[in-house]
Formats: C-alpha cells, structure tokens, sequence
C-alpha cells in the first residue's frame, strides 16, 4: 500500500491519521468504472417521486419491462391523518425471458401511496403475472408492504416533511427577518463612518 496522494492546492486531512490507499481490487492504480458497463440505462422515476410530487401522471421504471411506464395519478387517500398520492402502474403482455432460455411474457399492477411532499414511497402493492409462451402461468404474485413497514414509512415521511418544511420555509424566512435588519444596520454604520471621515 502506498499514501494517499493529495491534489495540489486542495483541502486535506492532518498528516497523523494515516490514511491509507488501496487499490480496488488489486488493479494497480485503475478505478472501477461508474457506473459499470453492465449498468443498465434508466429513465423515468426509481424507488422516489420527486418532492413536493404532483396530481400528475409520471414515468416510473419498470425493470421487468426495461422501460418507463405510465404511473397514473388515482388520488389521495389518508392514512392515519397523513394525505398520501396515489398513483397505479399497468404492464400488460411484456415479451420476457421469465427464466433461463423460456420466453414468455410479464404483466403487473402496481399502486403506490405516496407521500406528497418528501415523495417517499409509503406503501406498495402489486399484482404480477409470468406467463410462458402456451399462456400457462409460470409465475403468480400478489405482494406488498406489511402493516409494520408502511407505519414505519408513514411515521419517517412525516418527520421528514417536517425536516423539509424547516429547511425550505422556516429558515429562508428566519434569514430575511435577520439578515434584512443587519443590512439595513450595515448600509447605515457605513454611512456614518463615511460622512465622520
């Protein structure tokens, strides 16, 4: 292992921590590449909406499928005093490889909850059918989110709204109040000092 090398002019940590570099996996000075080329390209919305989401249809990827679809927005619901978005996806007769060298096709219904305004998925449920390519049923799932994870992301999504709320309302106003009236003080000490000068 050799030190780290640091960067001309640039920040860096005290020289008695002893860092330590090592080259991934044994490749001499080379880094992975990021993403990998194996990486797949994606479009549309994964695992998040966007905060402060909207009453709108939005792109979510489908991995199955390999594409963005359709998530519709079907409107809001409330859990446990907390609006959440709704919105459902539907992939229909999707040529697939539902197993090692079997075509046949992927089909699903999905229904997100969504919380409005840090955009966290709360609940999930979905419907999905592999069928292969005589239409026998190779696969069949019904699945969702159990009671205790969308209490938990219920219960994390609120107090995240709450962080957000803080950070997006309450501090950019705290900041004019104060930084307004210093200013104002500021512009006015100069003043002063100018016309005594």
């Amino acid at each position: 292992m050799r030190e780290c090398e640091r960067p001309t002019g640039a920040a860096h940590l005290s020289e008695h921590r002893h860092l330590r570099h090592q080259p991934p996996h044994g490749r001499g000075d080379r880094r992975p590449e990021v993403p990998p080329p194996s990486a797949e390209e994606k479009s549309g919305l994964v695992n998040k909406w966007p905060f402060e989401a909207e009453k709108k249809t939005y792109k979510y990827w489908d991995g199955y499928a390999a594409e963005a679809v359709d998530a519709t927005y079907e409107g809001t619901q409330d859990y446990e005093g907390h609006e959440l978005y709704v919105y459902k996806s539907v992939v229909s007769d999707v040529p697939i490889e539902i197993s090692s060298g079997v075509q046949g096709t992927y089909s699903t219904d999905k229904t997100f909850w969504i919380d409005p305004t840090t955009g966290s998925i709360v609940n999930q449920f979905e419907q999905q059918q592999r069928l292969d390519s005589d239409g026998n049923t190779f696969l069949a799932l019904d699945f969702g989110f159990t009671d205790g994870q969308v209490k938990s992301n219920a219960d994390d999504a609120a107090s995240n709204s709450s962080k957000l709320d803080l950070v997006t309302g309450t501090v950019p106003l705290v900041g004019w109040i104060v930084g307004i009236p210093a200013l104002l003080i500021g512009i006015a000490l100069q003043l002063m000092r100018r016309r005594s000068a």
